[in-house]
């Protein structure tokens, strides 16, 4: 045992003089059993071999310095993220993880931290509530930590886009925009004439419809935007969630609700029964799936005497003396328009929608007979865009006459069907909504409309 003992001092001596001693590759074996170690016992035995905690030493003896490896599950890079999210990450270390280190930080904001909950052996999970970040975020990094067993750490983060704007809707077709290119110079744009996007055969506000009425919304998705902003992203429109709901006004009965108390209507009242049959009782709401128009046609380019609107010199092109046909049958409408270079659809109408020469290319009417008593009445439309930032339009009201007098008096009251809805108790509470501010200067997630007399480039 004592010259055991002099060779391993005598090397340490050595590796302390002259330089740096490096880790060892390798168990240290000095051939003579229990010398000095970890494990005990026996000719031949692993002395000073490491264990899982000593001198930072995984199992087997091998050196672990390195921290855990981190995996960001979900959400990916440069996805979408609204309103209650799930952080979802892996985390292996051969050393074991310590649990309680796993945490995320969104938006490098302290106070956003949350420690990440072990849902399996590797995985862990957290939730985020993005309305706690400032409304001009835009591009915000999740970051997540980890140490392991041995507190050796690990950091990694990723961006994703923040979401919380609503869709901007509206049904009423009396909203007149302008389409715009540019002039044969390229320096100036010239305008389109007005036009309805959603058609003028559509109904408007405080308008007397007949038994079949046409009804459209138009929808489109925005996204959040600060200062500095190249390129603004969005979610786009969930076409599956849009629908119509309409119910007899009767003075009393919301169809649009306020559910988080910022005064404009977000949702359709949940207290209604929906329905797609005949509309027998005041409680309930006829309701039925609206689906988009394929961005197709031509705007009126024909020349007009009329003031143009201050981005464009002119309405009309002097080259254009010939209008544009109609998309099909007898609709009015000549242009369905799009947006976005991608030229999404955004004008949603009662299926089905049938291409081509076909007269209902724009859609189907609704009929009122067996399914909406005669007088006064209110349509709406909800949607959500793919982050899940749900709205609904501001009421339409309009009145169906079936030829009874209902409508002879008939003038629409703005606040009728809106109301506030309390998600605790789960009750409506007394108030009403307020019309939806219109264009940019929209609160950034609240909701909006379209300004009046948009100008909307088309190109080229």
């Amino acid at each position: 045992m004592r010259k055991s003992l002099g060779l391993v001092v005598a090397l340490l001596f050595v590796a302390g003089c002259g330089q740096s001693m490096q880790p060892f590759n390798n168990n240290f074996d000095s051939g003579v059993g229990d010398d000095l170690s970890a494990g005990g016992g026996g000719s031949g035995g692993h002395d000073m071999a490491g264990a899982k905690s000593d001198l930072g030493f995984g199992d087997g003896g091998a050196f672990d310095s390195a921290g855990p490896t981190i995996t960001i599950t979900s959400p990916g890079v440069g996805d979408f993220v609204s309103g209650f999210f799930a952080v979802k990450v892996d985390v292996i270390d051969p050393s074991g993880v310590d649990p309680a280190s796993v945490i995320a930080e969104f938006g490098n904001i302290n106070s956003t931290d949350i420690t990440l909950g072990q849902t399996g052996p590797t995985s862990f999970e957290g939730i985020f509530d993005v309305h706690a970040l400032a409304k001009d975020y835009v591009l915000a990094e999740i970051s997540v930590r980890a140490k392991d067993k041995l507190g050796n750490l690990s950091q990694i983060g990723e961006e994703v886009v923040i979401d919380i704007v609503k869709p901007w809707m509206t049904m009423d077709s009396a909203s007149q925009i302008y389409a715009a290119k540019h002039d044969a110079t390229g320096m100036s744009l010239e305008c389109s004439r007005p036009f309805s996007a959603i058609g003028s055969d559509a109904a408007h506000e405080g308008e007397v419809v007949q038994q079949l009425m046409t009804l459209r919304a138009r929808i489109e998705d925005h996204g959040n935007e600060a200062p500095g902003l190249a390129v603004e992203r969005f979610s786009t429109v969930d076409d599956g969630s849009v629908q119509m709901f309409v119910i007899h006004d009767d003075g009393n009965t919301p169809l649009a609700v306020d559910t988080d108390g910022d005064t404009y209507c977000d949702d359709v009242n949940p207290l209604l029964i929906p329905t797609a049959g005949p509309v027998m009782m005041q409680n309930e709401a006829l309701s039925l799936r609206m689906v988009p128009i394929t961005p197709a046609g031509a705007p009126d380019y024909r020349s007009s005497a009329a003031t143009p609107p201050a981005a464009c010199a002119s309405i009309g092109d002097a080259g254009t003396t010939v209008p544009p046909s109609n998309l099909c049958g007898a609709t009015p409408m000549t242009y369905a328009i799009g947006y976005t270079t991608a030229n999404l659809p955004e004008i949603y109408t009662l299926p089905p929608v049938k291409a081509g020469d076909s007269a209902d290319c724009v859609g189907f009417q609704l009929d009122a007979a067996n399914q909406l008593p005669e007088g006064p009445a209110c349509v709406i439309t909800r949607a959500a865009d793919k982050a899940g930032n749900v709205e609904v339009s501001f009421p339409l009201h309009v009145c169906i006459d079936l030829g009874h007098h209902m409508c002879d008096t008939y003038s629409p009251t703005a606040a009728h069907c809106t109301g506030i809805y309390d998600k605790a108790t789960m009750m409506l509470t007394p108030g009403t909504c307020t019309a939806p501010p219109s264009g940019a200067s929209a609160a950034l997630d609240g909701p909006a409309t379209f300004p009046p007399n948009e100008v909307r480039f088309v190109g080229p």
